[in-house]
Formats: C-alpha cells, structure tokens, sequence
C-alpha cells in the first residue's frame, strides 16, 4: 500500500513537471446589413413613343440650344426589413454621348447620338418622397434629400453643381425627415415617390432631320447602404 502511494506521487509529479500544449480558438465573422430592395415603376422603362419633328420642334428652348420634351416620372420604391441609412447612385451607361460644356455636367445623361452628334441630355430628380420609419410602415413622413461626394466628406443639403433633389453621377443622394439645411440621414424601412426625367433634345440634332431619331439614354441606380 505504501509503494503504491510511493508510485502514485512520483506519477504525479512527472505529469505536474510536463510543458503546457495549448491550441488557439478563432472567432469570425461578418455582420452585414438587413438586406434592402429597389424597385421602379414600369421596370425603369421612360418612353416617350414616337414623336415628330415638327412637334418637337413646337416644345420649349431651353438657352436656344435645346428643345425640352415633356417631364416623364416613373414610381421608385425602396423596402428595408429594419430601419436602416441608404443611398442612391447613378452611373450613365451613355456618358460618352453627352455634350461637351454643359453647366453641371454631374446631373446630366446621355441620349445617345444621332451619327456623330449627340443627340441630348436628362436629368433626374427625386419627387413627392415619403418615408417608412418603423418596421411594415406606412411612408407617411415627407423626405427631404440630402448628398455626398462619391469619395466621402460631409452630407450637405445641396451643392453648386447638384441642386436640392437631383441624382448626380459624382455624388450619393439619401434623404432625411428634417427639413432644414443641418438635417441628419434617416434610417428607413420603407420609401416611395417618384423619379422625375427632364429630357433636353439639341436642336442640332432635330432641325433637317431626314431619318429617324432614336433616344438611347441608360443610367444604372444602385441602392448603397450608408
């Protein structure tokens, strides 16, 4: 019984005498945010049929150097299922057929062009904003929007080259309930309104137009989450 407890400690002692071996434990993970979606009326598609010249012609100047067509809006709907801050972008697939000089390039999208000439330029306008704020409600809170350089820096109510509302290729746009110049972004669940489309036809391009005309304008809006 004695030798046993004699055998037992020397045991012990070897095993309390060891190194420690350890092995590590790694936690990862990614947390992303509530996923949104975006929708637009007539599945983004602004047509504006077959026009005349003449009847084109009939349209306002806009600075003697374009013919405006009529406002055209499509619907544009944005669901989070949690209120979270988003933005919009815009990249115009056209921007090579847009006119050289034009004031505030960073608002205008190309038409297209007609031969070598370009045939115009659009302009897109958020309109009639409503916001959701709480989960599953009613976008009853009237949006103001609010943007910032595409390369970061403060959200402003408007600048110089984009003016209150407009979705500039240089900028993000995301909308606020506040109404003043100092509002901060709001998280929404839900927005709704409409996208207003300005479209401007050089004159250029219509007067001793022999053949058709084809207005050709594609811009891509991304839904960012800021």
């Amino acid at each position: 019984m004695f030798k046993r407890s004699l055998i037992a400690g020397a045991v012990l002692s070897v095993s309390l005498g060891a190194h420690a071996v350890g092995a590590n434990i790694s936690v990862t993970g990614t947390v992303t945010p509530d996923a949104c979606t975006i929708a637009l009326g007539n599945n983004g598609n602004v047509d504006y049929g077959t026009l005349t010249a003449s009847v084109v012609r009939s349209y306002d100047l806009w600075f003697g150097t374009h013919y405006t067509l009529p406002n055209k809006d499509i619907a544009i709907e944005v669901n989070c299922p949690s209120a979270t801050r988003v933005g919009l972008s815009v990249l115009d697939n056209r921007a090579t057929t847009k006119e050289n000089g034009l004031t505030r390039p960073g608002i205008k999208f190309g038409l297209g062009l007609s031969g070598t000439q370009p045939i115009g330029f659009y302009e897109i306008q958020t309109h009639s904003i409503q916001i959701g704020l709480t989960r599953g409600g009613t976008p009853n809170n009237a949006g103001s929007s609010l943007i910032r350089d595409m390369s970061g820096g403060p959200w402003i109510y408007q600048s110089s080259d984009v003016p209150s509302g407009y979705l500039s290729q240089l900028s993000v746009t995301s909308f606020s309930t506040g109404t003043t110049r100092t509002a901060q972004l709001t998280p929404i669940t839900r927005l709704s309104g409409t996208l207003r489309i300005s479209t401007k036809v050089s004159t250029r391009a219509i007067d001793g137009l022999v053949g058709n005309l084809s207005l050709a304008g594609a811009t891509t809006i991304q839904m960012v989450y800021v």
